[in-house]
Formats: structure tokens, C-alpha cells, sequence
């Protein structure tokens, strides 16, 4: 497949990709070379996608996407301004909470879970 044209670019997360990428192989406690092996990718390419440097291939990202267990749709734009300032609140928090050494896998899911009950919770009061 080609690589995407500036159009298709701007409708990746790149941010938000590069954020989670770097965060589920560190919690994996991987090294830059066996991520980008285990994903079927070189090493220079994940560098640079880690740090919002390039724009994976459509390929490449189903790839990235299936070792992170998330569908390629979280990181393309969707219409709703407001449901991505929602996703990208509990995504930002996700990506922290999985990154903290202090807490297991199984912690920081179970959190995430509250926090994401709880958001939606209290969100959608809001929009009453």
C-alpha cells in the first residue's frame, strides 16, 4: 500500500499513537529493537513513530494497532470535535495510568475501568 498523502495524514492521531506505542512497550518492558521486531517493523521506523516523527503506512499501523490490542479506528479523526476531546481525555489518563511502574497491568485496568465508568457517568449529566 502506499504511504498516506497529507490528507490521509492529518487524519491520524499521530500524538496520541506515538504516546500509547512508547507506553505499552515500556510497560512491556521491551527495548525499541524487540518491539519493532515482535510488531514487523525496523527499529527506526517505531523510533520515529514513537516520536511523532513519520506517519506509519496503513499497513504498518493495522500492524502497531493489533500488538497494542486496539482497533486502528482510536487513532483516526473521527467528525465529533466533542468525542475527541472525550476520547483523548480517558486515552491521556489510560496512557498514564498503564505507564506507571507503581502499578500492575491488572491495577491500572481495573482503574482505568472506574475512571472510565465514572467519566461517562458524569459526562453524560452534563450533557443534559
Amino acid at each position: 500500500m502506499a504511504i498516506l498523502d497529507h490528507a490521509e495524514e492529518s487524519l491520524i492521531r499521530l500524538n496520541e499513537l506515538a504516546k500509547m506505542l512508547k507506553a505499552v512497550r515500556e510497560e512491556r518492558d521491551l527495548t525499541l529493537i524487540e518491539a519493532a521486531k515482535e510488531i514487523g517493523l525496523s527499529s527506526a521506523t517505531l523510533s520515529r513513530i514513537e516520536n511523532s516523527k513519520y506517519t506509519p503506512r496503513v499497513e504498518n499501523l493495522g500492524q502497531i494497532c493489533e500488538w497494542l490490542g486496539v482497533p486502528a479506528s482510536r487513532f483516526i479523526e473521527s467528525e465529533s470535535p466533542s468525542n475527541q476531546r472525550s476520547e483523548g481525555t480517558l486515552e491521556g489518563i489510560s496512557v498514564h495510568l498503564r505507564a506507571d511502574r507503581k502499578l500492575s497491568a491488572e491495577a491500572a485496568s481495573e482503574l482505568i475501568d472506574v475512571i472510565k465508568t465514572l467519566y461517562n457517568r458524569y459526562a453524560d449529566e452534563t450533557m443534559k
